[in-house]
């Protein structure tokens, strides 16, 4: 263009497109912890789940996070199983409750085997809080209970070797039958009258003036 000034024009940029890798997804989602375990009938009252105890079915299971607050609940299932999946890290504990009718709660702690005993407390039936991280499958506290229709075999081994033999029968009442303290005074009356009848028995000697 003669005679005039060149004008510049500035070219548009063009715009930058990021494509990915072929077959690359999103980050995936932070791994997740779960709890299994069960509530099992201890027969012989002893504290320990001892091979052929089965599981009690329909116990309410409450899952409790570190803060005391309730943030899950499942019920047994048949084999007295219950699961609790997608928790994030942290500290939790369980409560069972809705137990059958007749049924209390076992002995907590007993033994060194932590995977046979009972965690719930007998009283409360509330577990300890336990960690649980990102990936765990815990399978750790479980819930014995039982029916109190049994004896131990712990407290039937003391039984035998306190009582060896079989007691005397206990001294009945005193409602006509004699009792312990009848039998003590009739016999104190019994020397007392012996001794009685054997002065009056022997012969008295004279006294010569």
């Amino acid at each position: 263009l003669d005679g005039l000034d060149r004008v510049q024009v500035a070219a548009r940029p063009r715009p930058v497109v990021v494509l990915a890798p072929a077959g690359r997804r999103s980050p995936p989602a932070a791994p997740v912890g779960g709890w299994r375990d069960s509530v099992w009938n201890d027969e012989n009252h002893n504290g320990v789940r001892d091979q052929g105890e089965l599981g009690v079915a329909g116990v309410t299971i409450t899952l409790f996070d570190q803060s005391g607050e309730a943030v899950g609940r499942s019920t047994t299932d048949d084999a007295g199983r219950f699961r609790f999946d997608g928790l994030g890290a942290g500290a939790y504990s369980i409560s069972a409750s809705n137990l059958p009718q007749g049924m209390t709660f076992t002995e907590a702690g007993v033994g060194v085997d932590r995977t046979v005993d009972s965690d719930a407390n007998p009283i409360t039936g509330r577990t300890p809080l336990v960690a649980v991280t990102p990936g765990d499958d815990m399978k750790m506290l479980d819930v014995g209970v039982h029916s109190g229709d049994a004896v131990s075999n712990a407290n039937a081994a003391t039984a035998e070797v306190l009582f060896p033999v079989p007691l005397p029968p206990a001294p009945k009442g005193p409602d006509g039958v004699q009792s312990l303290l009848t039998v003590l005074v009739l016999a104190l009356v019994a020397m007392i009258a012996t001794s009685i009848l054997i002065g009056l028995t022997r012969p008295r000697r004279r006294i010569r003036v």
